[in-house]
């Protein structure tokens, strides 16, 4: 399955999803290593520097020009935002291959 959003920092990464949700984001420890990173809104700065070491993010608001872009193609992470309702249908721990250049998802394997 393939779903779309807006392409908004370069880079193809292929990784297991882990979903935080806007209104229950944990505190996430920097470790966080080969993982897809699926946030529901980006918001909290804080929390995309605790993020920092993860394969790619991919976020259900946003665009090209927003902060949490900038600052993520600052950290030369592969980045999709503006999912829409399209985030939805993410799982966490689905295998997923993330085409920052394209804003394409494919789901490789549901958990």
């Amino acid at each position: 399955m393939e779903i779309y959003g807006i392409p908004a920092s370069p880079g193809k990464k292929c990784g297991k999803v882990f979903i935080v949700k806007s209104n229950n984001s944990p505190k996430i420890k920097s470790t966080i290593r080969n993982l897809i990173i699926a946030v529901e809104d980006f918001t909290d700065l804080g929390l995309i520097l605790e993020l920092r070491n993860a394969l790619a993010f991919i976020s259900k608001r946003g665009g090209r020009t927003s902060h949490a872009a900038s600052i993520i193609r600052e950290l030369g992470i592969p980045y999709v935002s503006g999912l829409g309702d399209d985030f939805y249908k993410l799982k966490s721990n689905d295998y997923v291959l993330i085409d920052g250049f394209e804003g394409k998802i494919t789901i490789k394997e549901r958990s």
